[in-house]
């Protein structure tokens, strides 16, 4: 349960999950994000590069699908995607180009971390784009809504809204639809306008559709300044920043 917006020049998701995650805020190079470290390796809840490019990884079960490796593909572990991508690229039109060409193995990062089942959404300030991959292989979307949560497919998420759909609890479906309209009755500007969207699919602990799982998190990125700020038991905090390309 987790919910990924782009707000004009403002990015970020929440994390919705049982409470033991431990997760922290990285800076690793040219990205600043919120990972969890592993053995020093930042595996990447979302994260931005010193472009302005951001991403972030939200669950996908039962739609996911990794595959071998090909020798037509640049062939990525799921936990190393975003990495891949903001070390690479430098906005949404590279990310595209480049995730045309990427096939998700299902290679583990450690025995006991096996390969989650994920779908990814990249922004910059100029719109984002879904990365997703089914046994049908792997597909890129532009974004008109900004908005990402977790099953179903992207392109089903859409048909809800053109249909009308009412949300009707906190599930993938309805948050998706609460988000996109929430953005559109939103005032003012920044991160407040950011975190006010947000509170729309907070989940408190016992509301959500699994009992044990909350809203741990809300990130925002500021994309055209590279900063970082988080949201945790009400309180929002300036967390990091990366260093803006020349």
């Amino acid at each position: 349960m987790c919910t990924a917006i782009l707000d004009g020049g403002f990015f970020g998701r929440t994390l919705d999950v049982e409470c033991d995650w431990g997760g922290e805020v990285v800076k690793c190079q040219n990205i600043v994000g919120m990972a969890r470290r592993v053995d020093g390796v930042p595996l990447w809840f979302d994260a931005v590069n010193a472009h302005g490019l951001g991403g972030a990884a939200l669950n996908f079960p039962g739609l996911a699908a990794y595959h071998a490796e090909s020798g037509k593909k640049y062939n990525i572990p799921s936990y190393n995607l975003i990495s891949f991508v903001l070390e690479n690229c430098k906005s949404i039109s590279d990310a595209k180009n480049l995730l045309s060409d990427v096939n998700i193995t299902p290679e583990a990062f450690a025995p006991d971390l096996p390969p989650t089942p994920l779908h990814w959404i990249f922004a910059d300030a100029s719109g984002s784009i879904v990365f997703e991959q089914t046994v049908e292989g792997g597909r890129v979307y532009t974004n008109p809504i900004g908005v990402l949560t977790n099953a179903p497919t992207f392109p089903e998420h859409l048909n809800n809204i053109e249909k009308g759909k009412k949300p009707t609890d906190l599930s993938s479906e309805s948050r998706f639809i609460l988000a996109a309209e929430a953005k559109k009755r939103a005032v003012g500007d920044g991160a407040e306008r950011f975190f006010g969207i947000m509170e729309s699919v907070f989940v408190e602990l016992g509301k959500g559709s699994k009992k044990d799982t909350k809203t741990v998190y809300t990130s925002c990125i500021d994309l055209e300044k590279g900063e970082y700020y988080t949201k945790t038991d009400g309180e929002i905090k300036f967390a990091g920043y990366v260093d803006k390309a020349q």
